[in-house]
C-alpha cells in the first residue's frame, strides 16, 4: 500500500483507470454501524458510514468532530471509488502509524470502498504504548467492520438505446435474455432505453441489438 506522510493514499493513474474498467464488483457497507470497546480503562467507540464522495466524508468528520468534542482523539480512514483509489486517514494525535493506519490498512485488506470508518477514544489515564495502540485501534475497525452489512454492488456501464418503434419487440428480447434493468424509457418521436450493462457483456449485448434491428439502433454510452 503506497501511503505518503500526508495519510493519503497514492495510486498510479493508469493502474486506478485500468482496474476501474476491468471491476465488474465492489463491496461496500448498506448502512451506520457503530460498537464500543473497553480497553485497559480508555473507550474506543467506532463507526462505520456508507459514502459516495470525499466531500460527504469529510462532511460526516466535521459532524464527529463536534459531536465528540470532548474526546481524546478521533482517528479514521475511508476509500472513495470502485477502485478505492482515492483515500485518507488521521492519527489525530495519537503516535504516528499506530491508528490511522490500521483503521485503513483494515479497509484495504477487506477490500471495501466508499466508506468511513471513525474511531473515537476517550483516555483512560493506563499509557497503552505503541504496539497497545495499534492493536487497539485494529481490534475497534474489525470488530465495527465485522457488525455493518457488507454488500457487493455490480459495476454496469450506463448505455443509451435509440430505435424505430418497429423493433421494439426484437430490442426487448434481447434484454429480458440477458435479465437486465431498464433506467428510463422515452417513447417519442423513436424508442428511447437507458440501460446498465456489465461490461463484460457489453460487446455481447451490442452485436446482439444491432442483429435484432439490422443495424436500424443507435448505442451510446455515457
Amino acid at each position: 500500500m503506497n501511503l505518503n506522510n500526508t495519510g493519503f493514499l497514492i495510486l498510479p493513474l493508469q493502474w486506478a483507470i485500468f482496474t476501474a474498467m476491468e471491476t465488474e464488483e465492489y463491496k461496500t457497507v448498506s448502512e451506520y454501524s457503530k460498537i464500543e470497546l473497553k480497553i485497559k480503562g480508555s473507550r474506543f467507540i467506532g463507526q462505520v458510514f456508507p459514502v459516495e464522495s470525499a466531500n460527504e466524508a469529510e462532511g460526516i468528520l466535521e459532524q464527529c468532530r463536534k459531536e465528540y468534542h470532548d474526546a481524546t482523539h478521533r482517528c479514521y480512514a475511508y476509500r472513495i471509488g470502485i477502485d478505492g483509489s482515492i483515500a485518507r486517514f488521521s492519527d489525530d494525535g495519537e503516535p504516528s502509524g499506530t491508528a490511522g493506519k490500521p483503521i485503513a490498512s483494515i479497509l484495504e485488506h477487506n477490500e471495501v470502498t466508499n466508506v468511513l470508518l471513525i474511531v473515537i477514544r476517550y483516555f483512560g489515564g493506563i499509557k497503552l504504548g505503541t504496539g497497545g495502540l495499534v492493536r487497539a485501534y485494529t481490534e475497534t475497525t474489525q470488530e465495527v467492520l465485522a457488525s455493518a452489512k457488507i454488500i457487493t454492488i455490480p459495476v454496469l456501464q450506463d448505455i443509451r438505446l435509440t430505435f424505430p418503434y418497429d423493433y421494439t419487440s426484437s430490442v426487448m428480447r434481447v434484454i429480458a435474455h440477458y435479465n437486465i434493468k431498464i433506467q428510463d424509457t422515452d417513447y417519442s418521436e423513436d424508442v428511447t432505453l437507458l440501460l446498465g450493462i456489465q461490461p463484460s457483456l457489453l460487446q455481447t449485448i451490442q452485436t446482439q441489438l444491432r442483429d435484432a434491428t439490422s443495424g436500424n439502433i443507435a448505442i451510446k454510452h455515457l
